[in-house]
């Protein structure tokens, strides 16, 4: 998955680029300057189930493992927030 913030870097849909492996991904981001970024992992009852990243980080590319090999497999949502920037997308682990 690849997130690229701000009109530095042009912002690109993210897409699963861990083929053949389906309880883990990377998400991958690009933040034109530095921000508070906070990942979040919940599950489809809106409960959170990961911290995936929460702290400051430098302007640049970044990346954060996401691994679902202690959940269920079922669907997710991973939340992103890096200053003004939010979004919220769908994952699907399976086992």
């Amino acid at each position: 998955m690849v997130f690229h913030l701000g009109c530095r870097l042009p912002l690109l849909r993210p897409e699963n680029t861990d083929v053949g492996n389906t309880s883990s991904t990377t998400i991958r981001y690009g933040l034109p300057d530095r921000s508070h970024v906070t990942i979040t992992l919940f599950n489809t009852l809106g409960q959170e189930v990961a911290l995936l990243q929460n702290g400051e980080q430098e302007a640049g590319y970044h990346e954060v493992q996401c691994d679902g090999s202690r959940l269920s497999s079922g669907v997710y949502f991973y939340h992103l927030r890096a200053s003004d920037f939010v979004e919220t997308k769908r994952l699907l682990f399976v086992r």
